[in-house]
């Protein structure tokens, strides 16, 4: 390689370099990540009429001693039942004869490993780890998945995020309530 190319290659490397006194970029903030993965059976189009009731035994919440007076179980349920409804489908209680009937999971990833979930639920997120340094934060994964009539999961969506120990009340609620809304919009709809 000529001297003249050797020359230009390195100018070009020094100038993407930050000068002196320059802050690098930071790591990014766990909370304004997440990471989703959903899929359906090729035949499930929901319309508008669609109703919707809970799985018997169909909500369960690994529980941690961290988050003990957060509520999450109804945070979880209020977030999908309200998105649902926004969606222009109809919640209605257990007895009544619904078309579909929607379940979850929930936990920390000391108690829902990628293993875990892969083996359980055949889906992986691929949200990254969080280093072990930072105690205030811990990957979470919430999988909320649609059963049919004859007892078969027609879809179902995994997400994983930061779960943030130190969290106030509301602004859990409203980013469970993001998260929830983001996964139940890949329902598939009837045009």
């Amino acid at each position: 390689m000529s001297r003249t190319k050797l020359f230009l290659i390195l100018t070009a490397m020094m100038g993407s370099l930050p000068a002196a006194g320059d802050r690098l970029p930071s790591k990014p903030d766990p909370l304004r990540m997440t990471s989703s993965v959903s899929v359906a059976s090729p035949e499930l189009h929901l319309s508008d009429d669609t109703t919707f009731t809970w799985l018997e035994n169909g909500r369960e919440i690994h529980s941690d001693d961290r988050l003990k007076n957060t509520n999450i179980k109804e945070m979880i349920d209020t977030s999908i039942e309200s998105t649902l409804v926004s969606l222009g489908f109809e919640f209605i209680a257990p007895k009544d004869d619904a078309r579909y009937q929607i379940a979850y999971t929930a936990a920390l990833e000391i108690d829902l490993t990628d293993q875990d979930i892969l083996s359980r639920f055949g889906l992986l997120p691929g949200y990254p780890a969080i280093h072990s340094n930072q105690s205030r934060f811990e990957r979470g994964s919430l999988i909320i998945y649609l059963v049919d009539p004859q007892r078969t999961v027609v879809w179902r969506c995994a997400t994983q995020a930061a779960v943030d120990f130190d969290a106030e009340k509301e602004s859990r609620q409203k980013r469970i309530a993001r998260i929830v809304k983001d996964m139940l919009e890949t329902l598939p709809r009837s045009r």
